[in-house]
């Protein structure tokens, strides 16, 4: 294949990589000495996916494994389009948190049969204790995507906890979930801590952001 060159594929504060789907190889990057003091003859995609802070790694690693997982059983033709973006603070050498926008997706099948897949990842000019994980899918089947992370990535809860996520998500605050599901405020906020140890998470924000693309309020 003839690679598009580095300008062409990012901007200043970005850094990017093709990879091999097939292959397995990284067979271009650019930019990763400025976003994370790293040369770019040094990146792969194993060490891009380290060098990601250690509250984000869990979350990001898995959802990685399973886009892999999606995108490899899709047919060749169906896997252009597919993008996965993360929200997420990646390390730099010096050892600071960098927020960066991380985008995923394929952009080309070669004759041959293979599908290079293009990463970008741009720096976010924010607090990164403030910039919370989270992420977006595009795909031909966004719910056949969804509901693989659903029953594969996530945990499994029953009808009480779903409930409860979604009256969260609405604004509800503990004591009129209390009232709404006749507990007393403290059943509501020991169950609440057991879903962020659940989806390991510390805050109630977090906690929402996170679940928020798997279990909507039914007005959404």
């Amino acid at each position: 294949m003839s690679s598009p060159t580095s300008n062409s594929l990012m901007f200043e504060h970005e850094a990017y990589y093709l990879y091999n789907f097939e292959q397995d190889l990284v067979v271009s990057c650019g930019g990763w000495q400025n976003l994370i003091g790293v040369p770019d003859a040094d990146i792969t995609v194993p060490f891009v996916m380290s060098a990601t802070a250690v509250r984000h790694k869990r979350q990001s690693n898995e959802l990685n494994a399973k886009a892999i997982q999606y995108i490899g059983n899709l047919p060749l033709n169906d896997r252009m389009g597919c993008c996965l973006t993360m929200y997420l603070n990646k390390l730099h050498q010096n050892g600071t948190e960098v927020p960066v926008r991380c985008s995923v997706g394929v952009v080309e099948n070669t004759e041959d049969g293979q599908s290079i897949v293009l990463g970008r990842f741009s720096k976010l000019h924010t607090d990164p204790e403030l910039n919370n994980f989270r992420y977006e899918i595009v795909a031909n089947d966004v719910h056949q995507f969804l509901h693989l992370l659903n029953n594969q990535l996530f945990p499994t809860l029953n009808e009480r906890q779903v409930l409860l996520l979604k009256l969260l998500q609405q604004g509800f605050t503990y004591k009129q979930i209390a009232e709404s599901v006749h507990k007393s405020r403290s059943s509501i906020e020991k169950q609440v801590y057991h879903l962020m140890h659940l989806f390991a998470v510390e805050t109630l924000p977090e906690l929402i952001i996170q679940t928020s693309q798997l279990y909507r309020p039914a007005n959404n």
